[in-house]
């Protein structure tokens, strides 16, 4: 796909118009260059398309990328502090991906995007074109800007607000498809650092931008070491238990006496899988649960089905498999938490 068509070269946005007919006429001296965009397993994704000529020569600007890449000298991401992660790099081509250090929008939840960077350089070889593709993995329709700070912050400079790592440049942009480029989203301060974590939840993330979810906190009338073997011995069908909830799967990946991680399988046709994580805390003889529970597709509303993966493994209103105990509950974020639908 072509990088540059009329349309496209109308709307690049320098300040002055005699910046403008330089960048179009040094692209137009080098010819289009083309976007390698990676591909997403989400239908319906957010992306963005920026060409930018650089003042530096292919060598250098592929070196300062790499090393903001790579977090050469402590440099970090000014986009809320995103995790890069470079898979190719090449003379011509650098690929890569970021995962979102937060996302103010969604709060606690990281998504992954992957870009591709091809390096061009102008006829005279002073100045670079990059042609930056960046998707997103997940389901999604706009994301303030994301992509294209993804890629932006790997070659923008002091001029811009940015911190470089060795080589300073200057930069014009233009855009193929790309919803939203707020140059401003690009360099912000991460928000402070959650101090007080007693009523936080420890979730285990999905793929997917809209996805169901419980966040769900039980007091347990057990210490903590019953109710992990209570839930160890449930998920493992101990005695005969079976999941009341039309016979799910669990599988559990981490089992101890402060933390529980697992999956659930839906037994009913069609069948999902949703992951959960419960942490547990001791409190004078007694146990408190916190736990969290997400789907791992697309989704909105899931008649509680992930309240009841985590409830199940712990509530006496369900056939126990070791230990009998009452439990009281209040929810964090769970749109749907009916224990009449556990079983």
């Amino acid at each position: 796909r072509s990088s540059y068509s009329f349309c496209t070269l109308l709307h690049t946005r320098p300040p002055f118009l005699s910046n403008k007919m330089s960048a179009i006429a040094t692209i137009l001296a080098v010819g289009a260059a083309s976007y390698q965009c990676p591909s997403s397993g989400a239908l319906m994704h957010a992306s963005c398309e920026v060409t930018a000529t650089v003042t530096g020569t292919c060598d250098l600007v592929g070196v300062e990328i790499a090393n903001r890449l790579t977090g050469v000298d402590g440099w970090t991401d000014p986009h809320n502090n995103g995790t890069y992660k470079m898979t190719l790099n090449t003379t011509s081509l650098i690929t890569g991906q970021r995962e979102t250090g937060t996302a103010p929008h969604t709060p606690g939840k990281h998504y992954t995007d992957k870009f591709g960077i091809t390096l061009t350089p102008t006829k005279n070889g002073t100045e670079c074109i990059l042609a930056a593709c960046s998707v997103s993995q997940s389901s999604s329709y706009l994301d303030f800007s994301t992509n294209y700070c993804d890629v932006r912050n790997l070659y923008c400079g002091k001029a811009d607000g940015c911190t470089p790592v060795s080589f300073d440049f200057n930069n014009t942009e233009s855009f193929g498809t790309c919803l939203q480029h707020d140059a401003t989203q690009c360099v912000v301060t991460p928000p402070p650092a959650v101090k007080n974590l007693k009523n936080s939840y420890k979730c285990p993330g999905s793929p997917h931008a809209f996805h169901a979810s419980c966040e769900v906190t039980a007091q347990a009338n057990a210490t903590c070491f019953q109710v992990m073997n209570e839930a160890n011995a449930r998920a493992n069908g101990t005695g005969g238990w079976v999941d009341p909830h039309h016979g799910g799967i669990y599988s559990l990946t981490t089992v101890t006496p402060t933390l529980i991680e697992g999956t659930h399988k839906t037994g009913k046709s069609p069948h999902y899988t949703d992951k959960f994580v419960i942490t547990l805390t001791d409190n004078n003889g007694k146990c408190e649960l916190k736990s969290c529970s997400e789907s791992q597709v697309t989704s909105y509303l899931d008649a509680s089905t992930n309240y009841c993966n985590v409830h199940n493994l712990y509530s006496n209103d369900v056939k126990t498999a070791l230990y009998n105990f009452a439990s009281t509950e209040s929810f964090g974020t769970c749109k749907e938490h009916k224990a009449s639908d556990c079983h």
